[in-house]
């Protein structure tokens, strides 16, 4: 059962009132768990403009909750139901029609935070797609290179998660997406060891959501996936830009994308197993 803290979503006039007091009408929402490293950082980037910053936390036994209590963060306590069902959960709870959608290990850039407001005016616009600038040991990607992005500014009444993925949340948009210059900052890959932690956590959820769709694992995939996928990111986005970051963040790109094929194959031999036995 969830815990919900938050008051009730406000007429059209509190959204006015709230703007005329310095802040937007636009809800910022995250789901947590166990993020009281990276919290504050993502809360403070917002608190200057979000007229709402929800939390939604499935558990946390560290200082997440208390720490997103004091910069003025909304809570609520809900079970984890997967990445898509989870956001869904935090984005139908918002106060707003415009919403934020933010990792706890993000935050908006300066260059976001002065622009969000004259993207939030335009009433034909379901969706924006903005660009992320990955930080990798310690430093932002270089200039030059394609930054990867996502449908991160949206409006509730016209979006919403597709609910039958279980990775890689996408979105499903009735009406105008753009696509606009405009960044957040990831902070998730700190070094090759965090980044390697997670895309061994993504490659199996990815697995098991193509074997679950009854898609049949490649064997010529498995072969070229990750070949594919280095040259696309080390020369097509030009992470050679990069030095040995972009060099290091292509081969891990690559083995995610190995790892994924390899896991269906992995989940393909253990179900032909389990079906011989339980012939016997």
């Amino acid at each position: 059962m969830s815990l919900e803290t938050q008051s009730e979503a406000p007429s059209q006039g509190a959204e006015v009132d709230e703007a005329v007091a310095g802040k937007l009408p636009l809800s910022v929402f995250a789901v947590t768990l166990n993020e009281a490293a990276n919290i504050a950082r993502m809360l403070e980037s917002v608190s200057g403009f979000a007229g709402e910053m929800l939390v939604v936390d499935c558990g946390s036994t560290d200082a997440t909750i208390p720490i997103a209590k004091a910069i003025g963060a909304q809570i609520i306590e809900h079970p984890w139901q997967g990445y898509a069902k989870q956001k869904q959960f935090a984005l139908e709870r918002c106060k707003y029609d415009w919403c934020l959608c933010l990792d706890a290990d993000e935050a908006v850039s300066d260059e976001l935070a002065a622009g969000i407001g004259e993207l939030l005016c335009d009433e034909s616009v379901a969706a924006y797609r903005l660009g992320r600038t990955d930080f990798f040991a310690g430093e932002p990607a270089a200039a030059g290179i394609h930054r990867q992005g996502g449908t991160r500014l949206i409006r509730k009444s016209r979006c919403r998660f597709d609910t039958s993925r279980t990775v890689h949340e996408k979105m499903i948009i009735e009406g105008e997406e753009r696509k606009v210059d405009l960044s957040f900052i990831h902070f998730g890959y700190g070094n090759l060891e965090a980044l390697t932690d997670k895309n061994n956590k993504y490659s199996t959820l990815k697995a098991a959501e193509k074997a679950a769709g009854g898609k049949t694992p490649s064997l010529l995939r498995l072969v070229f996936s990750g070949p594919v996928n280095f040259l696309q990111f080390y020369i097509v986005q030009r992470n050679f830009l990069w030095g040995w970051r972009g060099f290091v963040r292509s081969v891990a790109t690559a083995y995610y994308a190995f790892c994924v094929d390899a896991k269906r194959f992995e989940i393909a031999a253990r179900a032909k197993r389990q079906d011989g036995e339980e012939r016997k």
